[in-house]
């Protein structure tokens, strides 16, 4: 038997696959850059949509990481 394969993932696992926080995949989920469905109050990913964001550059996505390599103390 083959082992079973998630077609939709939670947003907590969604971040950890894509190696980002959940606040920077949460404001991809807002500004529709990745699609998501919901069911009931759960937010689901599809694996499919988060390969084809992972294969794709994305230059302007801003996270605070990067704001704050530039901040001087």
């Amino acid at each position: 038997m083959e082992p079973l394969v998630k077609l939709l993932i939670d947003r907590k696992e969604a971040a950890a696959r894509l190696s980002i926080s959940l606040r920077t995949l949460d404001t991809l989920l807002a500004s529709r850059q990745l699609p998501s469905k919901r069911l009931g109050r759960r937010v689901l990913i599809h694996t499919r949509d988060l390969e084809k964001f992972a294969a794709v550059s994305h230059p302007d996505i801003e996270t605070a990481d990067t704001n704050s390599a530039n901040v001087i103390s």
